[in-house]
Formats: C-alpha cells, structure tokens, sequence
C-alpha cells in the first residue's frame, strides 16, 4: 500500500520536471497563449447575418398587405412592437454572453446551460432550434412563391401543390448542402445575398421617388390596377387609418409580422 503512490510519484517525476523546463524556456511561469482562428469579424460575422435575418421573405411577399389592410399608423406600431420584442432578446443574450464566466463560449446553447442551467437551457434551445426549422419553412415557402410569380410555367409539370412540394423540397436540399459546407462557405454566400437585397431596396426606393414619371417594365400593357402616384401628404393622410378587410384585425396583421 505504501509502494503505490511511491511509483505514481516517480513516474509523475518526469512529466513535471518537463512542464518546468518548457515553462522556463518560454520565460514566464504562464501557458503559451492558444492561438484563435481567425474570426469573422464584425461586418461578416454580425452585420451581414444581422440584416438577411430581419430582410426575410416577410419583409417582401406580406409587408404591402399588412400596410394595406392596417395603414400607415398601424403598420408603423406593429413594426415597432415587433422590433422591440427582438431588441429585448438580443439585449438579455447579449448580456448572458458578457456575464462572468459565459466569456468565450460560442453558441447560444453552451451560454444558456452556463447562465441558466442545464434543464432551463434544453427547453429554450428545443424552442430556439423548432424556430429556426419552422423559418426555413417559411422562407423556402416564400421562395416557390416568388417563383411562380415570376415563372409560373415551372409549376405546370404536374398538379400546383405537387409541383410546390418539388420545389420546397430542391430549396430545403440546397440549403441543406450550403449549411453542410460550413460557415466559412455560409459567410461568403451571405456577401452575395446580401448584395442582392440591397440591390432590391434600392429598386423600390427609385421606383418609389421616381413614381409616378418611371415606366413599369413588367406589368401588362392592358393592366387597369392602380398605378404607383408618387409620394405626397394627400397619399399620406389617406393611407394612415385601417382599412381591414373581412377577417382581418390588427392582431393578424400583427402575428403575420411578428415572425419577421
């Protein structure tokens, strides 16, 4: 009984004497610092992800019927009581990732286990992952959408909601694949996307200020709508109240936001 720890000392012995020398030959009594990898960075990593979040498929495909059927006023209060609701959440993460000892963890599950424990952290990050799932849903949705409207003859190779499911199902394989090439591929893709949205904003706002003195390029020659008049006080007073349409109250135009 008493030889054991006698040998596990002496083997011990070298191992010690060896993290000794390399110690006093970096010159300090410390561990060399860990290299990091090179990050994102701010613009990349934050900025651009931040962005093609709010800028979903919400922002483009529903934002005109929640302005139509609420107006103006309503619509500004919807975007604010949603906006707030997500500055709130990215506050209290952004508080658990700088408390104590949840610097330097990466992921938001490892910082709620470390903050809220184990048990708190499963429930919110089962809620967490089954929100990411559902808003790929929903954007792949938004997608055959978009397409159809563009393209509709894609959609005419079998029945409309077969030809939906084959669509949704190439987009959802996509993405599958882009996530599945890691996020350095994620981040330089998100460049282009990003790209392309703010090629799109900036579409709608010289259509918007050049109104009504810009043709239309896509509309047909015989469409009796009504055509964009510009912007001026007297559009402004005339769309601020609601105007909802049967079934439709400022809660569902409020829910149909909300997930943006």
């Amino acid at each position: 009984m008493v030889a054991t720890p006698r040998r596990a000392a002496v083997s011990e012995g070298p191992t010690l004497h060896k993290q000794i020398t390399m110690m006093s030959q970096r010159g300090g009594s410390h561990p060399a610092p860990v290299q990091q990898r090179g990050k994102l960075g701010t613009y990349k990593g934050v900025l651009v992800p931040t962005c093609e979040n709010m800028w979903g498929v919400i922002i483009f495909l529903r934002f005109y019927k929640i302005v139509g059927y609420s107006g103006l006023g309503y619509a500004l209060l919807i975007a604010s009581l949603s906006f707030m609701v997500a500055l709130l959440t990215a506050l209290s993460l952004s508080a658990i990732a700088t408390c104590g000892t949840s610097q330097g963890l990466a992921g938001v599950y490892p910082m709620l286990a470390r903050a809220l424990g184990k048990e708190m952290a499963t429930a919110v990050g089962l809620v967490y992952f089954l929100g990411i799932v559902f808003l790929a849903v929903l954007e792949v949705l938004g997608a055959c959408e978009e397409l159809e409207m563009v393209q509709h003859s894609l959609f005419e190779f079998t029945t409309h909601i077969n030809a939906v499911r084959a669509w949704a199902s190439a987009f959802m394989l996509a993405l599958a694949l882009l996530v599945a090439g890691g996020i350095r591929l994620i981040s330089q893709l998100g460049l282009v996307f990003f790209a392309v949205v703010l090629l799109t904003m900036l579409s709608f706002y010289l259509s918007l200020f050049g109104a009504p003195n810009l043709e239309p390029i896509d509309s047909p020659a015989n469409a009796t709508g009504p055509a964009p008049s510009g912007l001026s006080t007297a559009n402004l007073r005339a769309n601020w109240g609601p105007s909802f349409a049967p079934g439709y109250e400022f809660t569902d135009c409020l829910a149909i936001f909300f997930p943006c």
